[in-house]
């Protein structure tokens, strides 16, 4: 296997519905009398298998740097903007966050999802499955990444999702004195 094919076995990928995985090696398999050669990508929880030619589609890339991360972090560590009282357009809003497959869109869902459970006391369980899908795949790619162990890669995170909210807290107590 070589680069000139894309990936190659033992490089990381992230894949927008399965997370990050890292290639394994190439398989030939037969579907519906069609051979073809495919990445096998083993992730935590599953292998899939990936068709070479199709491996530079945009729900598919390599892992980020290093300065991606700490691009992404600063990003996290901002005051949260307000999310959509509609959660039909918030999901939306959410599945291009996703499906965007960037760490970019990563981060600032997690940070605004983040702030928007802090500052609503009415919390969708939907919303807190998807909060933690997010930063489960940050953490992940995230520890691979900078090389780090997934608890390191957790705290780092944690901080700067406390950074973001900062401010909030603050109001959210001005406001709670005031009304008194």
């Amino acid at each position: 296997m070589s680069k000139k094919d894309g990936y190659q076995k033992g490089d990381w990928i992230v894949h927008a519905y399965h997370g990050v995985g890292q290639i394994k090696g190439l398989d030939r398999k037969a579907i519906d009398g069609v051979k073809k050669t495919y990445f096998r990508v083993k992730t935590k929880t599953m292998t899939y298998w990936l068709p070479v030619e199709n491996s530079d589609v945009n729900h598919i890339r390599p892992v980020a740097s290093k300065n991606i991360f700490t691009r992404s972090l600063k990003i996290i560590r901002k005051k949260p903007r307000e999310m959509v009282q509609d959660y039909r357009v918030r999901e939306k809003d959410i599945s291009e966050a996703f499906s965007a497959c960037s760490i970019k869109s990563l981060a600032v869902l997690i940070r605004d999802l983040y702030g928007w459970r802090i500052a609503h006391s009415k919390k969708s369980m939907r919303d807190g499955d998807i909060l933690t899908k997010a930063k489960n795949l940050f953490i992940d790619e995230y520890a691979i990444a900078v090389d780090i162990d997934l608890e390191d890669a957790r705290k780092i995170l944690e901080n700067a999702l406390r950074q973001s909210v900062s401010s909030l807290r603050a109001k959210t107590r001005s406001l709670d004195i005031n009304t008194l």
